[in-house]
Order: C-alpha cells, then structure tokens, then sequence
C-alpha cells in the first residue's frame, strides 16, 4: 500500500490480473519457447487441435493470452491446454 501523495502519477492505469491468467500466459510462453514456435505457429497449431469442436485461433489471440489482456473462452481454453498437453490444475 502506498500512502497518499507518495503515489506515482503516471501509473494511474493499476489493473488487477488473476494468477491463473498469468499462469497461463507463462505456459503458453514456455511452450513456444520449448518448441521454437511463432505466435502464429501457435495459433496454427490450436486450430488443427481445435478443429473437432470448431474452435479457430488467430495470432492476435495468442499475444493477448500471452499479454494477460483476454481471458480465452471456455472452449479455446480447453484447445489451448489440450495443445499443451497439460492439466487445468496446474494453473491452480
């Protein structure tokens, strides 16, 4: 906690982020790494997993993941753990 006037101005934008997200945007990070993969190549690769339910990715998804700025829908989130190969608890 910061005490008032000690504040810095110019970090007025404070936003909360859930841990789980972070969790899974280092995952994601580590996967690519792991695999030498784009962001796009991610991409590709979640819509082939994701192809028996409908579920496309694009590239601009996988930096938002990456970036914590949007939650994956319950659907893409299940592609994307299916992709990785791991279990939601380990977001836990």
């Amino acid at each position: 906690m910061t005490r008032k006037g000690k504040q810095n101005p110019f970090f007025d934008d404070f936003q909360m982020r859930s841990m789980k997200l972070i969790r899974l945007s280092i995952c994601i990070q580590n996967y690519r790494r792991h695999y030498n993969l784009s962001q796009r190549e991610m991409a590709d690769i979640c819509t082939l997993y994701g192809e028996p339910v409908n579920v496309k990715f694009f590239q601009t998804e996988i930096a938002n993941y990456e970036n914590c700025k949007t939650v994956p829908t319950p659907p893409k989130f299940q592609v994307l753990m299916n992709t990785m190969n791991i279990d939601e608890s380990v977001l836990q």
